[in-house]
């Protein structure tokens, strides 16, 4: 579980804004991998946290595929983002307990 936490982590540092479908594609992989592995964790403390963070990034990767569609549509970025990093950080925090 910590190594998909880093992947999320650093897949915002590899977002390209020369070529949003390729970043979109990124995050779809992303969410693919992470909802797998999460899927699969039955600690009834940890499982709800990770469920949680794991559909924010499948929010998030539905929003960037709205964004690459219609650029205009990016004025909602900031919330998008603080709801992932609130959600990864909650799962942390669970797992850390």
């Amino acid at each position: 579980m910590r190594e998909q936490f880093q992947a999320v982590s650093g897949a915002g540092s590899t977002v390209n804004s020369s070529d949003p479908q390729a970043t979109l594609t990124a995050f779809k992989q992303l969410a693919s991998d992470v909802g797998t592995q999460f899927s699969s964790i039955t600690n009834e403390e940890i499982a709800p946290s990770a469920q949680k963070a794991s559909g924010a990034l499948n929010d998030y990767a539905a929003y960037l595929e709205t964004v690459v569609a219609d650029p205009s549509k990016a004025s909602g970025l900031s919330d998008q983002i603080s709801t992932l990093q609130a959600s990864f950080t909650e799962a942390a925090t669970a797992c850390a307990g």
